[in-house]
């Protein structure tokens, strides 16, 4: 995840929990403590305090556990848990797991966990209610730059839902443009990326991923245009003035940009640099036009800044 203000980059891992990652050039000390979770399964900043940041995770399953959510306000570097009441009949603590993401609105305050049965807190998880019109297990997200404003992807109902009260509740907008089942849009997996991106620098504007074809709104999810081009996308993110994804044109698989908002593609990584080929996430920076920030499943993590022209990752 890269932030609208604070460290470049803020990293999620599988056994080693996660890092802030102020110089790139150097390995983070572990900061992601307290609640401690050996896996980071979402994380989710305030587009604009972004040193509010909320994460979810998972401990060994010989681990005792209290929370499997976390909230700084520092960006990422000291934490609080979150814990949610028990629900269910019988109650049950359903947040214990870390299956759930958290999110967080522009400005901090609200945060929404995507629990059978959502629940929206808007003092620091002191207290939760229960989320109207959102379906169970869905991640809400939110807009970067109106505190007001969450959408989600009902993948059953093949429906966009926008809410404009801070998450008390949701309501279907038209979609028009986007394929009649979402069901593709459904990422399976508790650590998988959102395939719904909301742009960091504008309100209203939506990247969604169904299959592998990107759509994009800016009419705050009124109205979808086709945003791939002949790209067959695996996983896509957003940056300053571009789009990044990991995908397929013209036969060959690699690492891309669009710049003129997903009709054209330029490849930026090359056949020497593919690090096996297997990629878990993939984010533009939302400060720095052109980079981009590359998780892979088992060899780490890599960034890359283009030259005078789009050029290989390094």
């Amino acid at each position: 995840m890269s932030p609208t203000g604070g460290a470049p980059l803020i990293s999620g891992f599988g056994d080693l929990s996660g890092f802030v990652h102020d110089d790139l050039d150097r390995s983070p000390r572990p900061t992601f403590v307290n609640p401690y979770m050996s896996n980071t399964n979402a994380i989710d900043y305030a587009g604009l305090a972004p040193n509010v940041i909320v994460r979810s995770g998972s401990l060994y399953l010989d681990r005792p556990r209290q929370a499997s959510m976390g909230r700084s306000e520092d960006g990422g570097r000291t934490w609080s848990e979150i814990v949610l009441p028990p629900m269910g009949n019988p109650p049950k603590r359903e947040d214990l797991n870390g299956d759930w993401p958290i999110t967080v609105s522009a400005d901090g305050t609200t945060m929404v966990v995507a629990t059978p049965v959502p629940q929206v807190s808007r003092d620091r998880g002191r207290s939760w209610s229960v989320v109207r019109g959102l379906p169970g297990k869905t991640r809400a997200v939110a807009d970067k730059r109106d505190p007001r404003v969450f959408y989600a992807v009902d993948v059953e109902q093949g429906r966009v839902l926008v809410s404009r009260d801070a998450a008390a509740s949701f309501a279907p907008v038209a979609g028009r443009g986007l394929p009649d089942d979402l069901a593709p849009a459904g990422r399976q997996g508790r650590e998988a990326q959102s395939s719904l991106l909301v742009s960091p620098d504008r309100t209203g504007t939506l990247w969604l991923q169904a299959g592998m074809r990107l759509f994009r709104s800016t009419d705050g999810g009124m109205t979808f245009a086709p945003a791939s081009g002949e790209l067959h996308v695996e996983l896509f993110g957003l940056g300053r003035n571009g789009v990044f994804a990991v995908g397929t044109l013209g036969g060959i698989r690699g690492v891309w940009r669009s710049v003129d908002t997903g009709r054209n593609w330029a490849r930026i990584d090359d056949d020497a640099h593919r690090w096996g080929g297997r990629y878990r996430v993939v984010s533009g920076d939302p400060r720095r036009e052109g980079r981009v920030y590359l998780g892979t499943d088992g060899r780490g993590l890599f960034y890359g800044d283009p030259a005078n022209t789009l050029s290989p990752l390094n």
